[in-house]
């Protein structure tokens, strides 16, 4: 996602500068906003890259969302017994095992020493803070509920972290089934079939149907190869800057809602994350405009952040926030009835969060019954493929054994 370089001035009137990761200018604006800060500048922020970034930015020096989950409980803990901010976070930089996450906290220490909120110096690191888990942390602070807040960010951080290790791990062996197709039809088209040529020639006979259309694609993908590879990669390219320009993006997400199953699936992860995420910042203190404009911002598909966006600006207008989702026509009905309740009974947050608990459950249902259906599918699909190579490579030995007899 693009970064924007601001400066800004908190309502106390000190300075800020940092980057901030958005969809664009605007929605950088915006979480800017959220945060309580007046802006005096944004732009886009271009930084360069060590090796060391990017050959180990998925290894020892990332900071991963289990690693920020289990930092927020650990702080939580110990604002709880009575230490300070930079007490805490020195003693957990003391105690991390990952380097990179000891000097983050030593810098989010220091930066709390020379009077900043802890709420601004993580929204210096984008990459670890979110917008909402910034935003979570600042009304704690406000409100003097600093370790009841990081407490019930840690348990939601650790919810989302342990469903999206559900639905990535429920996804791995269709995903692994699908390379080893893909690997074992090329060698067998590249590598196998050109060997048997020579054979076939022996045969000084009209050979079956079935080997000459096999013989005619092992030399079409032995010949120009070459080209397919350079194709493959042309249309490779040409898809991510298709998903790179905004209404490519939002084409291919509204599309992707549409696929049998997987858009299902992946409709109800999605409010999912909405519903948890909304819960969570206003159970904090967040107010419900704010709070909807950072859910938006968390939402991977642009298609259903376009439409929480509106929302947004409907309930800005006075329109209750049930009814404004209810005229969008994607927000599930069980999302509708629960706000709908909690606006009623004032108890909004507890009631979004047990909506986002079912939405949960039955995204992990949808993907549970893909995967399940996937598995054989591709097993049969791939001994189907093999089994007619095979075939087509036999077919000549046996009608030539049948022509001597």
């Amino acid at each position: 996602m693009p970064q924007f370089r601001y400066n800004a001035k908190a309502e106390s009137g000190e300075g800020l500068q940092g980057v901030v990761e958005a969809a664009d200018r605007s929605h950088a604006l915006r979480q800017l906003k959220a945060m309580g800060y007046y802006v005096l500048a944004v732009g886009e922020h271009h930084q360069r890259k060590g090796w060391g970034e990017r050959l180990g930015g998925r290894g020892l020096g990332r900071i991963s969302g289990r690693d920020v989950a289990l930092l927020t409980r650990q702080l939580a803990n110990l604002l709880s017994a009575g230490l300070l901010v930079t007490q805490s976070l020195r003693i957990l930089a003391r105690q991390a095992e990952r380097p990179a996450l000891g000097q983050l906290l030593e810098t989010l220490a220091a930066r709390v020493e020379g009077a900043r909120m802890l709420s601004a110096a993580m929204a210096e690191h984008p990459r670890v803070f979110s917008p909402q888990y910034t935003s979570i942390v600042r009304a704690g602070e406000e409100g003097g509920t600093l370790p009841a807040a990081l407490m019930q960010l840690a348990e939601y951080l650790q919810t989302e972290v342990k469903f999206r290790e559900q639905v990535r791990s429920a996804l791995l062996y269709p995903a692994f089934l699908s390379v080893s197709a893909l690997v074992v039809v090329v060698v067998l088209m590249t590598f196998v079939i050109p060997r048997f040529l020579s054979l076939f020639a022996m045969f000084g006979q009209n050979l079956p149907l079935p080997t000459r259309i096999l013989i005619a694609t092992s030399s079409f993908m032995g010949t120009w190869w070459p080209v397919l590879a350079v194709g493959l990669t042309v249309l490779v390219l040409g898809w991510v800057q298709v998903l790179r320009s905004e209404p490519g993006r939002l084409h291919w997400h509204r599309t992707k809602l549409r696929l049998p199953i997987l858009g299902a699936a992946s409709h109800k992860a999605e409010m999912a994350v909405f519903s948890q995420t909304l819960a969570a910042l206003t159970r904090s203190g967040v107010q419900i405009v704010q709070a909807l404009q950072i859910a938006a911002d968390t939402l991977g598909n642009c298609f259903l952040a376009g439409h929480v966006r509106k929302v947004t600006e409907a309930v800005r207008e006075g329109s209750p926030l049930n009814e404004a989702m209810r005229r969008q026509g994607v927000f599930p009905e069980v999302l509708v009835s629960m706000t709908a309740v909690g606006e009623e009974s004032g108890q909004l947050d507890d009631l979004v969060a047990s909506a986002a608990e079912v939405l949960r459950e039955e995204s992990q249902r949808t993907i549970q019954r893909l995967t399940m259906l996937l598995e054989p599918t591709l097993i049969l699909v791939l001994g189907g493929l093999v089994a007619l190579i095979v075939a087509a490579i036999l077919l000549p030995v046996f009608s030539s054994s049948a022509l001597v007899q």
